[in-house]
């Protein structure tokens, strides 16, 4: 009966040691082919996904303009 507590006991120790369930798994990132950068870049799909990412930075560099701009003639009201 000791015998099998203590085999319980390292089973659960050893099941905790296990290095796979301290680290979630993380993605890397795939490596396009030649021939998919170069369909890609001929489609224009490259430019049209950066344009996608980069939107977020327009619309907030075109807001910040426009709220200059608004208070450029706010001060220059006569």
């Amino acid at each position: 009966m000791k015998s099998f507590v203590l085999i319980i006991l390292l089973a659960c120790c050893a099941g905790s040691c296990c290095p796979c369930v301290d680290k979630p798994e993380q993605k890397k990132p795939q490596k396009k082919s030649v021939v998919r950068e170069t369909i890609d870049g001929v489609t224009g799909k490259t430019a049209v996904d950066n344009l996608q990412r980069a939107k977020p930075k327009i619309d907030a560099a075109n807001e910040t303009g426009k709220q200059k701009r608004e208070d450029v003639d706010e001060l220059t009201k006569p």
